[in-house]
């Protein structure tokens, strides 16, 4: 859950008037990592406001994209969405899920920001406003496997 957390505040913080994001997940944890919090207060983001979420709570609200971060999301049935929805799966490492000491987690959590940010970049360098749907998703999975 901290990935789509982290996620969240990127694009919301990079995409600013752009774009719109949430974050939700098949099995929240029901609480926001610390960590993810703090590797996001480290490039001047504060996300302290934000709360883990289920998927069901968006559940037949209009988007236009979804991003699955997690592995196990890319295959399950995700909640009905209205309207046409490109669908592209952006696989990153859980640091949730990381066993390691104090020192190796934070490292853990800041390779995984690294990673996303960089895709966050990527998505909002593509000219949104123009790609005609079928270009958008091939190009939103193509960044998901950088």
């Amino acid at each position: 859950m901290c990935r789509s957390i982290m996620a969240e505040a990127l694009l919301s913080h990079h995409g600013r008037d752009r774009v719109r994001a949430c974050s939700a997940g098949s099995h929240p944890a029901g609480v926001v990592h610390p960590l993810a919090l703090k590797v996001l207060a480290e490039l001047g983001i504060d996300a302290s406001d934000a709360h883990s979420k289920s998927w069901d709570e968006f559940a037949g609200q209009p988007f236009n994209t979804i991003l699955t971060l997690c592995d196990s999301a890319a295959g399950e049935a995700c909640p009905w969405f209205p309207g046409s929805v490109i669908r592209a799966h952006w696989g990153t490492r859980d640091p949730f899920t990381f066993t390691g000491n104090e020192e190796e987690t934070l490292a853990c959590f800041r390779e995984v920001r690294g990673h996303l940010e960089a895709r966050v970049r990527a998505l909002l360098a593509l000219p949104l406003e123009t790609l005609d749907p079928p270009e958008l998703q091939k190009e939103l999975s193509a960044i998901g496997l950088s």
